[in-house]
């Protein structure tokens, strides 16, 4: 029933249980996020902020039980899901934000896995995940997202999607005020996309590089529109003003 297949997800997710408004979806039946209430009433979740988790010691029993055995599975569907959900126009970042904790237990469980596209599924739900955790200004989901999205495009032999990564990380490294480490991460980026051929990428990289040299410098970390060069064609959105960079600075992971 829908109360077993939410457990099903939340193993899978590593105890994270996806808010009641995706249970519908991801189980199949529309009265699915009805299964909350109930998981509830039987002590096996507890709430954690808007959502819920498995119980303390739930995960273990239920992975005893066999409620482990289709979770690569059950995490690619998830990962399905919400690479759609976060690229949605109607979805705020925000509302994307809320839903971090499952967005990653899903790439964490992707990645590495055995499971069949696992590591593809990983990448589209990255690509799609991180500029909405960047525009919501949630630091480390951002860097989760992209350091496992790059990680699975590495294994996938993606090699044009590790690139993006690495650029991505290069631009947050530079949002996060370390210069050092974006100026290694798109340097990385620059060299993938030559070997690649892949002009536009490799402009964008070298626009980003000169913001780190020009930051090294002391001026200002933004560029004539005062917006951050983004990877083509879904690089980050513009979000971060240079007069926040410092409030976040030590708070990427």
């Amino acid at each position: 029933g829908a109360a077993q297949d939410t457990l099903r997800f939340a193993v899978a997710l590593g105890g994270e249980v996806p808010h009641q408004a995706h249970l519908p979806a991801l189980v199949g039946d529309t009265h699915a996020d009805a299964a909350l209430g109930e998981l509830a009433g039987c002590g096996l979740l507890s709430p954690s902020g808007s959502r819920y988790r498995l119980a303390a010691g739930v995960l273990a029993q239920l992975a005893a039980a066999g409620y482990e055995d289709d979770a690569a599975d059950r995490a690619r569907t998830a990962a399905q899901h919400y690479a759609w959900w976060t690229g949605h126009p109607s979805v705020t970042p925000e509302r994307a934000a809320a839903e971090a904790d499952a967005i990653i237990a899903a790439l964490s469980r992707l990645v590495p896995g055995e499971g069949a596209g696992g590591t593809s599924a990983a990448v589209l739900l990255a690509r799609s995940a991180a500029p909405a955790f960047a525009a919501g200004l949630l630091w480390g989901a951002w860097e989760r997202a992209l350091r496992i999205g790059q990680e699975a495009g590495r294994l996938a032999g993606e090699v044009a999607e590790e690139a993006y990564f690495h650029h991505e990380l290069g631009v947050l490294a530079l949002c996060t005020g370390h210069p050092d480490r974006a100026r290694t991460e798109l340097e990385t980026a620059i060299s993938m996309r030559g070997a690649l051929a892949d002009k536009s990428g490799a402009v964008a990289g070298r626009r980003a590089l000169a913001l780190v040299e020009d930051r090294a410098a002391g001026a200002p970390a933004a560029g004539d529109d005062g917006a951050f060069a983004a990877s083509p064609p879904l690089g980050m959105p513009a979000v971060v003003p240079v007069s926040m960079t410092s409030a976040f600075a030590d708070t990427a992971v």
